[in-house]
């Protein structure tokens, strides 16, 4: 007996880019008696029957395009199977892709091929809002996994803090509030989470909010700096140390466990935020 096809797929190593990503049957939609797969991207992914071009027999195939341009195709025997290898380039970019079929029903492997595509998209540099969308997008279906991201509050926290950025990006200002405060409320010490906090308070011009999430944060960091000069995370934290420095010296605060100046009429002069540094939550992007 054949076995059902998948309810998604994954597409990774094309030339163009755009290509990649989790592909999902979309509903309703069959083409010469198979699924047709989606991605974000608006790139399909279906069976097809094409004409052998010396003899005229009619040869099974399966192509990825979009609105009727095939990218890449690939020959197959049997229409019931997606070809996972031997892709050929046809409008698309070299190299010519992969496929990996998702296990059915494994919600943790389908949320991780989102975290992946979002972070392949968050990692652009300057986003275009298109892929910023797309971002936002597959993080939001990222953090619908099963029960091991459940059990995961690093990652999820860390789901929240990346999906965030990217809203910030949008110009969504309290939808990422919203993530970094679920962010922070799994991982109260995650430095991204308490640096993004502290840029979007100041976007939205709340300094004395904006001081405090940036002083912890660099409190933190001071305290959790690795040893190691040029290690990965070194240079991760160091890079988040430095934007906490330059944001509270742009709010005029001072590098200390002071409370920002805002707070000064409702405490003691000797009162000073205290951060318990588990370097454990000190959790960089992997």
């Amino acid at each position: 007996m054949a076995s059902p096809m998948p309810a998604h797929v994954v597409v990774l190593g094309a030339g163009s880019e755009q290509v990649d990503g989790v592909y999902t049957q979309v509903e309703r939609e069959i083409c010469e008696g198979c699924p047709v797969y989606g991605n974000l991207g608006g790139f399909f992914l279906t069976a097809s029957r094409q004409p052998e071009s010396d003899t005229g027999r009619m040869l099974w195939g399966w192509i990825i395009g979009r609105s009727g341009v095939p990218a890449y195709a690939c020959p197959s025997e049997e229409k019931a199977m997606i070809p996972e290898s031997d892709w050929q380039c046809f409008q698309g970019e070299a190299p010519g892709p992969s496929v990996v079929l998702l296990p059915n029903g494994d919600a943790d492997a389908l949320a991780a091929a989102y975290a992946r595509e979002a972070r392949l998209r968050a990692g652009l540099g300057d986003l275009p809002a298109a892929s910023a969308r797309r971002a936002a997008e597959a993080y939001e279906r990222a953090k619908l996994g099963g029960a091991a991201l459940a059990a995961n509050w690093t990652e999820r926290a860390k789901l929240h803090a990346e999906h965030g950025q990217v809203l910030r990006s949008l110009a969504k200002t309290d939808a990422a509030l919203a993530e970094v405060n679920a962010a922070l409320e799994l991982r109260p010490e995650l430095p991204q989470a308490l640096q993004l906090s502290a840029l979007l308070w100041n976007d939205s011009a709340e300094a004395g909010k904006s001081a405090l999430a940036a002083k912890q944060c660099f409190m933190l960091l001071s305290s959790t700096m690795p040893e190691e000069a040029t290690s990965d995370k070194r240079r991760w934290q160091l890079r988040l140390l430095r934007d906490c420095e330059h944001l509270l010296a742009e709010l005029g605060e001072s590098l200390d466990s002071s409370l920002p100046r805002c707070y000064g009429a409702s405490f003691d002069e000797d009162s000073s935020l205290t951060v318990c540094a588990n370097e454990e939550m000190v959790v960089g992007l992997e």
